[in-house]
C-alpha cells in the first residue's frame, strides 16, 4: 500500500489526467443507487489483470446522511488504493468520500462545503418519532465529526463553528487544512502554429471537433476529451441554452445558476489539459459563465451574428439560511470570475468590476475589442 502511495504522490499533474489510473465517477446527489453503481465500478477495477490505482472523480452537492455513511465501506472492498479528486464541488456527505481515501485531491477550481445536516420531511410525524429519528442522526453525525478531526487539521472548535455555517472552502484553505493532500493544476503548453486560414480550419476534416454542452457529466466530458487525436488541433464549442434538466427541479433558481458556474469553472482544468492546440468556437449566443472555459484555449473564434451575454446581476449562492454565508459565497465566485477577466482578457476593470451589478450584451466587435475573441467570421 505504501508503495502505491509512493506512486501516487510521484504523479506529474499530467499523470492524473491519463490512463496510468482507473477513474471512476460519482456526480450529483448521494443516495443509494449512485453509491451501489460506485460500489459496482470499484469491483469491477479489482478484477482487472493488472488493476490501477483508481482514482474516484467526485462532482456532488451531498445528498442523503444514512446512505453517505455507505461510502465509508468503498476503501474496504478495493484491493487497490484509492485517491479521490474534486472535480468541481464536494459538498456535505460527500465529503466523507474525498477526506477517507489515500491521497486526496483538488482542482484548483473546485470547492468543498462542510455543514451540520438538514431534516426533511419530519414535521408531521409525532413528537416520540421526530426525537427518536434525531437521536439516531445525532449519533451517525458525531462519528462523521469524529472522521474530520481525525483526517483533517482542523481543531474541534474550528470545526463546530464551520459546521455552523454552509461556507465555500476554496483549493488554499483546503490544502491548508488537509481536506486534500494536493491541488491539480496543469496545463498543456501547444506550440504556436503558422497562420491558417479560418475557413479552411472549420471545414479540416481530420480536426478534432469537442463540442461540451451543460448536461454532460465529467466522466462524459472525458470520455469525449480521451478520444481527442493529439495529432490534430481541437475546436470546442461550448452551449448556452436548454442547461436545466428534469433533475434539476429540487433546486431553486439561484442554485442551478451556482451550478451552472461551478461546472464552467471546472471545463477549465479539463480544456487546459487538452494535448493539442485548441481553439474555442462562439457560434452562437453565449452566456460569460460558458465563455470563461474558452479563455483557456489558444485562440477564440466568433461568428459576427454572435454576441456574449453578461448576466451576473442576479447570480446569487442562496445555499444557507444564513444570509452573511450565502452573501460571502457568492462574492467568492464572482471575484473569481472577475480574476479570470482580468487575467485573460482586455476587458476595462471598471467594465469587470460592475459585471455583476448590471446586464450587458457584447457583440462579435466589442468582443474582440475586449480580447475575447481573436478572429470574426462575417456572415
Amino acid at each position: 500500500m505504501k508503495d502505491t502511495i509512493d506512486f501516487l504522490k510521484k504523479l506529474s499533474d499530467k499523470d492524473f489526467y491519463s490512463n496510468k489510473l482507473t477513474h471512476l465517477y460519482i456526480t450529483g446527489t448521494i443516495n443509494s443507487k449512485n453509491i451501489e453503481k460506485l460500489i459496482e465500478d470499484v469491483r469491477n477495477a479489482n478484477k482487472e489483470t493488472n488493476p490501477k490505482p483508481i482514482l474516484i472523480h467526485i462532482s456532488s452537492m451531498g445528498g442523503d446522511l444514512k446512505d453517505g455513511i455507505k461510502l465509508l465501506s468503498i476503501y474496504n472492498i478495493s484491493s487497490v488504493p484509492i485517491a479521490t479528486i474534486v472535480d468541481n464541488y464536494c459538498f456535505s456527505i460527500a465529503t466523507l468520500l474525498l477526506i477517507n481515501s489515500n491521497y486526496r485531491l483538488m482542482n484548483k477550481n473546485a470547492f468543498c462545503l462542510l455543514h451540520e445536516y438538514s431534516i426533511n420531511g419530519y414535521i408531521n410525524n409525532n413528537k416520540h418519532n421526530i426525537l427518536n429519528f434525531i437521536n439516531t442522526i445525532n449519533s451517525y453525525f458525531k462519528s462523521i465529526i469524529d472522521i474530520y478531526l481525525k483526517k483533517t487539521l482542523f481543531s474541534k472548535e474550528e470545526l463546530h463553528d464551520l459546521l455552523e455555517h454552509n461556507l465555500l472552502l476554496d483549493y488554499k484553505l483546503c490544502l491548508k487544512k488537509r481536506i486534500v493532500d494536493r491541488v491539480i493544476d496543469y496545463e498543456y503548453k501547444s506550440p504556436e502554429l503558422s497562420s491558417a486560414n479560418i475557413t479552411d480550419i472549420l471545414k479540416d476534416v481530420n480536426i478534432n471537433n469537442l463540442n461540451i454542452n451543460c448536461k454532460m457529466t465529467n466522466e462524459e466530458i472525458d470520455n469525449s476529451i480521451n478520444k481527442i487525436n493529439s495529432n490534430n488541433s481541437t475546436i470546442i464549442y461550448t452551449t448556452y441554452s436548454n442547461c436545466y434538466s428534469d433533475d434539476d427541479n429540487h433546486n431553486n433558481d439561484d442554485t442551478k445558476i451556482f451550478i451552472l458556474l461551478y461546472n464552467s469553472l471546472n471545463l477549465i482544468s479539463k480544456i487546459k489539459a487538452i494535448n493539442t492546440y485548441k481553439y474555442g468556437i462562439i457560434d452562437v449566443p453565449i452566456s460569460i459563465e460558458y465563455l470563461i472555459p474558452l479563455l483557456y484555449t489558444n485562440k477564440i473564434i466568433m461568428y459576427s451574428h454572435s454576441y456574449i451575454i453578461c448576466n451576473l446581476l442576479h447570480s446569487f449562492q442562496n445555499y444557507s439560511v444564513l444570509l452573511d454565508d450565502n452573501i460571502k459565497n457568492t462574492k467568492m465566485i464572482i471575484n473569481k470570475i472577475k480574476d479570470i477577466l482580468k487575467q485573460k482578457t482586455k476587458i476595462p476593470k471598471d467594465y469587470i468590476d460592475n459585471i455583476d451589478k448590471k446586464f450587458s450584451i457584447i457583440d462579435a466587435k466589442k468582443a474582440k475589442e475586449f480580447g475575447l475573441c481573436s478572429h470574426i467570421i462575417d456572415i
